[in-house]
């Protein structure tokens, strides 16, 4: 009787080893398959922030160069209303000239 308790006991035991075993496989296989979500998250991750410096940067050399086109076609205007200013200029003190010479001869 000991005999056989202690072989059905000795299965059981071999039964657990063996559901163990095959628990422990489970587990590892989940850890690996977390690990490599896990890493494919953060690759995921790390690619979007990429994306989004690529991104940023394209705007601030897009704004720069907006910056720069309105900056240069100022400048014209400003250049241009001096350059007419000056026109405007000379041409008054020419009719004060002409003005003082015509009052001169008369």
């Amino acid at each position: 009787m000991l005999r056989e308790q202690q072989e059905k006991l000795e299965r059981k035991i071999a039964d657990v080893q063996d559901q163990n075993s095959r628990l422990n496989r489970l587990v590892n296989m989940s850890n690996v398959t977390a690990y490599e979500k896990m890493r494919r998250e953060r690759d995921d991750a790390l690619n979007q922030v990429a994306e989004e410096r690529q991104k940023t940067f394209m705007a601030k050399k897009n704004f720069r160069e907006d910056i720069n086109k309105v900056n240069k076609k100022t400048n014209d205007k400003v250049l241009d209303m001096k350059n007419r200013m000056q026109f405007w200029q000379i041409v008054s003190i020419g009719t004060l000239i002409v003005g003082f010479l015509i009052g001169w001869i008369l």
